[in-house]
């Protein structure tokens, strides 16, 4: 007996009686089966093509915004968005710290910075709410709204680990401070719009988001 008797007889028992249903004979249901699952293959090819093209423009968009500085020595030559940065967060999906861990974060780096403890609780509280896991529109994270290039910039390893992050973001409150001589207005208004609107403006830039982030935090500051 040779191999194709074999083969036909071995599947035999498995083909079911009866014929196909209307004028198909069961190589035209395998045709027609065949062809199904070759359009399902070339379906899933297209999916996933799809899903790697988006995948690489999710990965261009964060090296773009990570790259922003080719020298990340000097604090000001990261460009800053020309938009003002939203100062509310749009995810916050966690309870504010404590008010023993504020303090104690507060008091370590304002003392460590030279700034003034109530300027630095007050930017925090406008800036996250005390929610160490804010994100806002414009990209800042955690609970000085830290954007990723300055995350990077002052050696932030996780942006939302509460210490890490209020360290940098006394640094960079500090940094400004000192480059527009203890004006507080200015200084704010850099840490919400950028050092590039400050200077351009040759002041407080006619913004109304950072007209009011300035005026919350000097009156919250006054209040103390």
């Amino acid at each position: 007996m040779g191999v194709r008797s074999i083969l036909l007889l071995t599947l035999l028992p498995l083909m079911p009686a009866a014929e196909p249903p209307g004028n198909l004979t069961w190589p035209d249901v395998a045709a027609a089966m065949a062809r199904s699952t070759q359009q399902q293959r070339d379906s899933i090819s297209v999916m996933s093509q799809s899903l790697g093209l988006q995948r690489q423009s999710v990965r261009t968009q964060l090296r773009e915004a990570v790259d922003q500085t080719a020298n990340p020595a000097d604090l000001f030559t990261i460009p800053w968005p020309k938009a003002a940065i939203p100062v509310t967060p749009v995810t916050a999906d966690c309870d504010p710290l404590p008010d023993p861990v504020v303090d104690s974060l507060v008091e370590e780096h304002a003392r460590r910075e030279s700034l003034s403890p109530n300027l630095l609780r007050e930017v925090m509280r406008r800036e996250s709410g005390f929610r160490n896991c804010a994100v806002s529109r414009a990209g800042a994270m955690g609970l000085m709204q830290l954007m990723p290039a300055t995350a990077r910039q002052f050696g932030v390893r996780n942006v939302f680990d509460p210490k890490q992050n209020v360290a940098a973001g006394a640094r960079f409150l500090k940094a400004l401070v000192d480059r527009y001589e203890g004006d507080i207005a200015l200084a704010l208004s850099a840490y919400n719009a950028g050092p590039t609107r400050v200077d351009e403006a040759g002041g407080v830039p006619a913004i109304p988001e950072t007209q009011d982030y300035i005026s919350a935090i000097m009156n919250a500051m006054s209040a103390h």
